[in-house]
């Protein structure tokens, strides 16, 4: 009795495993959503946008809602294309940059602690 048991688990499991490996009809690459990355959003636009210009951000990865405004490009020690920027929210402002790194542009992590405003 017990081997028939084992048998009939076993065979289950492989069929389980058998389906589990058929074509899923209705799925294809282009079905695939991908969440849009808030923080992406925010390195893009810190990286590309001309120097000065204003944009509110209703968070950012650094905190709270805040205006961010671009500032100087320059070249990190690593070789990469980086941004300086100024983040300003209701109580503090703070420096902060970005970085390229193979084609994207990445927030790093704060240097300098924000100033009271």
């Amino acid at each position: 009795m017990m081997p028939a048991r084992i048998f009939l688990v076993l065979f289950l499991l492989a069929l389980i495993g058998i389906n589990g490996c058929a074509h899923q009809t209705g799925m294809s690459p282009d079905a695939l959503i991908i969440a849009p990355n808030p923080e992406n959003e925010f390195a893009q636009f810190v990286g590309e946008a001309p120097i000065g210009t204003q944009r509110m951000f209703s968070s950012t990865p650094y905190g709270s809602a805040a205006t961010v405004i671009p500032g100087i490009r320059y070249m990190s020690g690593l070789g990469q294309e980086c941004r300086l920027a100024t983040v300003v929210e209701t109580k503090r402002q703070f420096t902060i940059c970005v970085c390229q790194d193979t084609g994207v542009w990445k927030t790093a992590p704060l240097i300098f602690e924000p100033t009271p405003r």
